[in-house]
This record gives structure tokens, sequence and C-alpha cells, in this order.
């Protein structure tokens, strides 16, 4: 499927809580233990497009990777992003084996389609779909990224995998690279791995670069569902 094809796809979301349709794909929105099951609204959407859920590290379409951004209403009126980005894992030898054109991250972060809902409890609440919109990785911010990369293989070859920080600057000037070893620390894992992952205000900043009419659009698919998160 192509980009273009799921977003016209996802034209039909626009407005409607997820919640809802969540029962009408047969997806919970718990765990084994009857908490939040994080991640469920992006099941849902991915389900509502494609008719099944794709857990390969494949990007999600043919030309682009599909990604769902919770976006919080501040009390100006204006959005924010609630939640850091994670772009893909990759381990020690991943980074230091493939140049930035042919790493994963590249591969994930090129082109992609992004879907966002608003929401308060994901667990009770309504979580409104609000809209998409697509990037392209390109100009300054594509050098931005690959110089990224190139530091981080520098300082992993050097150092390894392990005593890379998230701290920015450690060795990363964008990406916060998140632990995925157990409790976040080495485990005794031979490959253990780290996740791109890009901070809320970048991705504002520099993902969605929404427009002032963009988020007005935004904001008026919210608003018709606002009463449902008065007190």
């Amino acid at each position: 499927m192509k980009t273009k094809e799921a977003e016209r796809s996802l034209q039909a979301l626009i407005g409607k809580d997820l919640q809802q349709v969540r029962l009408e794909l047969n997806i919970s929105n718990t765990g084994p233990k009857g908490g939040l099951k994080k991640g469920w609204a992006g099941d849902v959407v991915e389900k509502y497009i494609t008719g099944f859920k794709d857990s390969s590290p494949r990007p999600d379409f043919e030309d682009s990777e599909l990604k769902i951004v919770p976006l919080y209403l501040k009390k100006t009126g204006k959005f924010s992003v609630k939640e850091p980005m994670s772009i893909c894992m990759a381990n020690e030898e991943e980074i230091l084996r493939n140049d930035f054109y042919n790493s994963h991250v590249y591969e994930k972060m090129k082109s992609l389609l992004l879907a966002f809902y608003v929401a308060r409890d994901m667990l009770t609440d309504p979580v409104v779909f609000v809209g998409t919109t697509c990037f392209k990785l390109e100009g300054e911010y594509l050098d931005k990224i690959k110089k990224d990369y190139e530091l981080l293989q520098v300082f992993v070859k050097q150092n390894g995998l392990n005593a890379v920080s998230g701290t920015l600057g450690k060795p990363c000037m964008f990406f916060s690279m998140r632990p995925k070893d157990q409790k976040g620390k080495s485990s005794g894992n031979i490959s253990p791995r780290r996740a791109f992952t890009i901070r809320n205000k970048d991705v504002w900043n520099n993902i969605l670069k929404i427009s002032k009419d963009k988020e007005l659009v935004l904001l008026n698919n919210f608003l018709k569902y606002k009463a449902h998160f008065s007190n």
C-alpha cells in the first residue's frame, strides 16, 4: 500500500473516537494484567488501514512508515507533542556495520505518515483522531540526522554501545538513545540495544512543522468532542 492511499483511508477516522473503533476491530486497550496496553491506538490505526497488525521491522507501507503521535492541548489552546517519538531500535553490530543510508534508522525515518490523536486518559476517556500529515527527511534536517548517526558510530566504535547515554551531547546532539536492556543497564545480553528516540520539542519543530492553518484544523476536529473531556 502506498502512503497516499493510506492517508486517504485515514480521512474517514477524523473526528472519531478510537475507543469505539478498537471495539469494532476487536482490539483491547488493556494488557494481560489489566493495566493500560501501551500502543493500542497505533494498533487500531494500523489495523484500520491494512486489516492486520504488522510486527515486522520493515516499513509499514511501500514508501513510508506509519507513526502515531499523541497530542496534548494546552490551556493556551495550542497543541504540543505528548511523548517522545521512537524511530527504531538497533544493536551495536548494526550501528557499526551500516552507514547512514543503509541504516535501519534511515529506512524508518526517510518518509513518514503521521497520524494524530488527542486524549487525556487512554484507558477511560475518548481518544479523538484529529488528522494526518506527511514528512520527508531531506535538506538541512537530513544533514543533521546523518551527522548525528555518524557521531554515534565513532563513539560506539571507541567506547561500545553500553557507554552511550540518552543525555543530549553524550554523544548524540539530536537523538535520545534510550537503553533497551533490562532495567536500562547492561544485562549481560551480547547484543544490547538502544532506541533512536526524538524528543517532544524536536518532533513538533522538525518532524510535524504544523502551520497555523493546519493546527486550527486539528483543533476544530478535536473541539467537536470537547464535551467528552469536561469534568
